[in-house]
């Protein structure tokens, strides 16, 4: 029975369920179905009927094709199930009730997949249903066990044996593997001992009961969601009830120890075994022959679970298998074999031996030494047997226990392959072998030797050189073989024939490391040489950052119980600093510390300034391989270096529809999707960014709103003065060829504004002054001293200032600037006192000013007021004229404003200069198009910021304050307002000398009358008028009508041409020579162009009466008395009336 039916084109989707998307017109007809679960018909031309459940998902509104609309189902099922993309297929929604699945076996679709579904067993059966509702008999559908994996499964049978069934609460699954595969269980044999090939009636039972055993403990049961059966408590009633006891005790050669597990599959992650001997007092249960023999790995207690309980270690044989990833899948799926020979393939078998038997030893609890083994999955493999395998750093790897007989070994065959001499006689290698045997097998545990085992004997030089086993085993039963091949070897090798086969080279027709492995640094990740003691001035981010990381990979153990109890989705943490800040070198400190034993993590460091220019899908794959590679091998930290490169925000509001915003907006989109597959793995992966500051991210990964993305977050701020001398001693500490004898409290004082890049430049110009002042002197060490450092800070400047005016004109004096005594006071207690005495003002309880509004008419010398305190303080000066940080577009000013703060941060001790200052601050609500409103806030934000960042001053220049925003003008912003009225004739003659000490004056000159009679003249006006009497003084020198005529005397050096003079003799030349270095050398020179050309314009007073003739105040009376009732006001708050208009015009 049907309900509606529709012809729509399929299409394929990237979703990881199993379920159907419908057009959303279709989810608007009536439900037949009583559960309210939808279920769907799909069939084809060719009558292939498949069905699919609807879990409320739509199909994209873009269709297909035009005439049908569009069903979505997961690419992989669509291919398994045969589709093809775009076919129409007709849709019918079923109208009665399906009957219910009580039972269904599953069975892998590839056997290797046996395992990874043994290992997530938890997880399929608390997801299935939330992947797949609908099933049939021979079905074979994906299941989906982290974000990007998932393993193909068939349905072999169900009950009720009708199609379809719906799976459902109570549901129980069976996943069986293939039996085929499943080993022979029988007790281990020794090699020397020969068994009976005729099983008797009582052993054939003994057999059958260790089959059923193995057979049993393979298939895993689970009760779907809110069953009445707990899967753990029947599966362990199935093992106990089939093996009776677990283990069950063997004794061999002496080694009672050695015992056998019917059936247990562990997976874990291998490390070097060479890490245990970093452990003090090894126990007596680990002898040195054991650790010489390349099969013994290591594994903790917790490993097997289990319920029963050893205070001694014990060893089981098991059969070491490594793990491939996802991308080590990819590069072999790539490459195509070549054709080989018989014999090559046999070789070649014999190289690409992927897997070996070992002999597993098992750490007890009460080995209070391995304390950091217990409760990981850690597996510490030997270096030769990762070699053989091609084995990397923490890769993953499968130890299945084998209850497979020993055969006896009957020959060796030792195949040479890495650094052999084939002049060395064959007798000497036998010889090598049976010695190397003999002293690994003599602490009583016999060697577990099995085809293709890598060993590497001392032959010759003190070099090892490297060989594999050819071993011929003697079949010790006439059962099937299990596929599980070894013996063991001990002593001298009774009996045991043992010859020098042909040599090989390693190659690999797989596209991945040829096998075995020749150089152990390619299976070792390249270590990063950092600590913090190399660090300075960071120790308070690196304890922050080392909790974030420790809990985001559950190295500590309430992490772990954490994460096992409630999943915590994957953060990151970010990083940032200006250039050369340090923040990279943090990053991979982090990463330095947490790689070492025994945390032991894998790193992977992806530079982001490479990535620049490629495509976003291209990223996204890259970054694709790189997380599951990091997720196979957790925990991992996977540092993303420069992240804003690439997923940064753009420069302003007007660029945010450029390509470059698409572009960033796409790789943002990229990167939050693989922070959501980390998520939906909850991986021990923790990711770590670094970029310039959180506002030059993407807004997509700094929203408010939504999952945050950067939950924690280290910025370095430009380093303190404390902070710059643990810099410098950690640089120096790193050469040992250098001595420190400067100060570094001086040097430190004398670096403000240098990051840790600026001191290692600095540093390396003062090592190389240092080597050139002790040329020749042959000692080892290079003493650093002040004067290397004073040298070295000619003409330095920070690579975070390069490219910006932050100095004023340095030959500014106070006595440039006539009058205003008290105004220059103020600025020299503001400005010059916090510079010259540090730690008073350091260790004052009152916080001192840091912003001051110099306010005046026109021409009274504010300008020139701040350029003075920027060359007398010797500080940055940053100079902004107030329009030029206004802009149309939104946010475009304020983030001018918020530049401005930020260099002057970076430069510090530092002055901001607001000229103009009412143009860009003024009082808010007139402003028709918000620009200045906005502006003002901004400003109210940061210079509130201001006095928690010490070195940052703040000066304002305006000639009308009253359009200032009051706001800015309260305590704490601009502390206090200097008032620069028109000077009196006082400070006029004063203003007068000052502006007149460059000029050439006749004795008859008398600045003081000059002054008498310029009542109201500003300091501009005085100025004007002594520029004035200059050009009266070249009028006089040079008549009209003769200007252009230049004279000679008057030309530049540079206009003269070269020509063969007389010759002169060498005394002379000498004479001259000597004259002209004393000129150059000669202290405070300055060469005048009117010394150079031997003209002098004097000025007289005549020229100064007819200068003072021509020139007028600039402030008129009217002006005059408009800003004395305008200054008048402001220092009277209440003089502005009420209901009056405050604008800019």
């Amino acid at each position: 029975i049907m309900g509606f039916m529709e012809v729509a084109a399929l299409k394929f989707s990237d979703k990881k369920t199993c379920f159907i998307s419908i057009p959303r017109d279709w989810a608007n007809l009536p439900n037949l179905v009583k559960d309210n679960l939808p279920v769907y018909e799909i069939s084809t031309i060719s009558e292939q009927k498949c069905y699919f459940s609807w879990n409320g998902d739509y199909s994209v509104s873009t269709q297909w094709r035009a005439a049908a609309p569009s069903v979505n189902i997961n690419a992989v099922l669509a291919q398994q199930l045969g589709f093809t993309e775009g076919q129409e297929v007709v849709v019918c929604q079923k109208s009665e009730t399906l009957h219910q699945c009580r039972q269904v076996i599953l069975k892998p679709v590839v056997p290797g997949d046996w395992e990874i579904l043994n290992i997530n067993h938890s997880f399929v059966e608390n997801n299935l249903m939330n992947q797949i509702r609908v099933i049939w008999c021979g079905m074979v559908f994906p299941v989906w066990v982290h974000s990007n994996v998932y393993v193909l499964v068939k349905v072999a049978s169900m009950t009720p044996s009708v199609d379809p069934v719906l799976l459902v609460n109570n549901t129980e699954v069976v996943v069986v593997p293939d039996l085929g595969e499943q080993p022979n269980p029988r007790p281990y044999l020794s090699s020397s001992v020969e068994p009976s090939t005729t099983p008797q009636p009582a052993n054939v039972i003994s057999a059958l009961k260790s089959l059923v055993s193995s057979v049993s403990s393979t298939v895993s049961r689970a009760i779907l969601a809110d069953g009445t059966t707990s899967s753990s408590s029947q599966e362990s009633e199935t093992l106990l009830a089939a093996s009776e006891a677990s283990p069950t005790d063997f004794s061999i050669q002496h080694e009672p120890s050695l015992v056998c597990f019917d059936d247990v599959s562990i997976v874990g992650r291998a490390l070097p075994s060479t890490l245990l001997l970093q452990v003090e007092d090894l126990p007596h249960g680990i002898s040195e022959g054991l650790l010489a023999q390349p099969t013994t790995v290591f594994i903790s207690r917790t490993l097997l679970g289990g319920h029963f309980e050893c205070t001694q270690p014990i060893t089981y044989l098991a059969k070491l298998t490594k793990l491939v990833s996802s991308l080590e899948k990819s590069l072999k799926s790539e490459t195509k074999a070549k054709e080989e020979t018989s014999s090559e393939k046999a070789l070649r078998k014999l190289l690409d031996c992927e897997s070996a038997v070992v002999r597993v030893l098992v750490v007890p609890l009460t080995w209070t030494q391995f304390d950091f083994l217990h409760g990981t999955d850690t597996v510490f493999v030997s270096d030769v047997l990762r070699r053989q395998i091609g084995l990397e750093f923490a890769k993953k790897v499968a130890l299945r226990s084998t209850s497979s007989p020993a055969h006896v070994v009957e020959s060796i065959t030792l195949h040479p392959v890495m650094r052999y001499d084939p002049t060395t006689p064959h007798s000497k290698v036998v010889s090598s072998f049976k010695q190397w045997v003999s002293s690994c097998t003599g602490g009583g545990h016999p060697l577990v030797v099995s085809s293709g085992l890598l060993v590497m004997l001392m032959l010759e030089n003190n070099q090892q050189s490297g060989f594999l086993l050819k071993v011929n085993l003697q079949k010790v039963c006439t059962q099937k073989s299990s596929g599980v091949e070894f013996g063991f070897l001990s002593g001298s090798l009774p009996g045991i024939d043992v010859n020098v086969g042909d040599s090989t080279t390693p190659q690999s027709s797989r596209g991945v490391k040829p096998l075995p492995v020749l150089l152990l640094s390619d299976l070792n990740p390249e270590r990063i040489q950092l600590d913090l003691d190399m660090l300075g001035g960071v120790s308070h981010l690196f304890k922050q950052g080392l909790s974030h990381l420790a809990m985001a990979t559950s190295l500590s153990p309430f992490a772990k119980q954490l994460k096992s109890d409630l999943p915590l989705s994957s953060t990151v943490l970010l990083i940032t600093g200006q250039k050369g800040s340090g923040k990279s070198t943090l990053a991979r400190a982090f990463a330095a510390q947490l790689s070492r034993f025994p945390s032991s993590v894998h790193v992977c460091v992806m530079q982001c300034t490479s990535l620049r220019g490629k495509r976003a899908d291209k990223v996204g794959k890259e970054w694709e391989k790189v997380v599951a590679e990091c997720v196979f091998r957790q925990p991992s930290v996977f540092i993303l270096d420069d992240l804003d490169v690439i997923a940064g925000s753009v420069a302003g509001p007007e660029q945010e529809s450029s390509p470059d915003a698409l572009y960033f907006s796409r790789m943002a989109d990229v990167f939050l999707g693989t922070l959501r597959n980390l998520r939906y793995a909850s991986p021990r992966v923790a990711v770590i960014a670094t970029g310039r500051s959180w506002e030059a991210f993407h807004p997509k990964l700094t929203a408010s709103h939504g999952n945050h993305v950067f939950y924690t977050t280290l910025n370095i701020d430009g380093p303190s003065k404390r902070e710059r001398r643990e810099i410098l001693e950690c640089l120096v500490r790193q050469r040992p060829h250098l001595s420190q004898g400067f100060n570094p409290d001086e040097v430190s004082a004398n670096t403000e504004g240098c990051y840790a890049r600026d001191l290692l430049a600095l540093l390396d110009r003062a090592t190389h002054s240092a080597w050139l002042r002790s040329a020749g002197d042959g000692g080892e060490t290079v003493v650093l001293t002040d004067d290397d450092f004073q040298y070295a800070l000619e003409g330095f400047c920070p690579s975070t200032l390069r490219g910006l005016n932050l100095k004023a004109e340095e030959t500014l004096r106070w006595d440039d600037a006539g009058g205003l005594a008290d105004v220059k006071q103020a600025l020299q207690e503001v400005f010059l006192w916090p510079v010259k005495y540090p730690n008073l003002f350091v260790n004052s309880p009152i916080r001192p000013l840091s912003g001051l509004l110099l306010y005046g008419a026109p021409g009274t010398g504010k300008t020139l007021l701040a350029g003075i305190v920027a060359s007398e303080c010797g500080v940055n000066f940053i100079s902004i004229k107030g329009p030029e940080l206004l802009s149309k577009y939104i946010g475009a000013s304020e983030q001018a404003v918020r530049a401005v703060f930020q260099r002057a941060q970076s430069a510090k001790p530092c002055i901001i200069f607001f000229d103009e200052f009412d143009s860009i601050a003024p009082r808010r609500g007139h402003d028709s198009t918000g620009v200045t409103d906005r502006v003002v806030n901004q400003l109210l934000t940061l210079l509130d910021g201001v006095e928690s960042s010490s070195g940052v001053y703040i000066l304002a220049a305006t000639s009308r304050p009253d359009l200032i925003d009051p706001a800015l003008l309260r305590p704490g912003r601009l502390d206090k307002c200097l008032y620069c009225p028109l000077p009196n004739e006082e400070e006029r003659a004063s203003i007068l000398h000052a502006l007149s000490r460059k000029l050439d004056l006749a004795d008859d000159v008398d600045l003081r009358s000059i002054a008498r009679r310029t009542d109201f003249f500003t300091g501009a006006d005085l100025q004007s008028l002594l520029y004035t009497a200059q050009l009266q003084v070249v009028h006089e020198t040079y008549p009209k009508g003769n200007q252009t005529a230049v004279p000679t005397e008057l030309r530049s050096s540079d206009e003269s041409f070269f020509c063969s003079g007389p010759p002169i003799d060498d005394g002379q030349l000498l004479h001259e020579v000597s004259a002209l270095s004393q000129r150059i050398s000669s202290p405070n020179r300055r060469r005048t162009r009117t010394e150079s050309s031997g003209v002098a314009f004097t000025v007289h007073q005549r020229h100064l009466e007819a200068s003072l003739n021509q020139t007028k105040a600039s402030v008129t009376p009217l002006e005059r008395q408009r800003f004395n009732n305008i200054y008048t006001s402001f220092r009277s708050p209440s003089a502005v009336g009420a209901g009056q208009r405050v604008t800019l015009a």
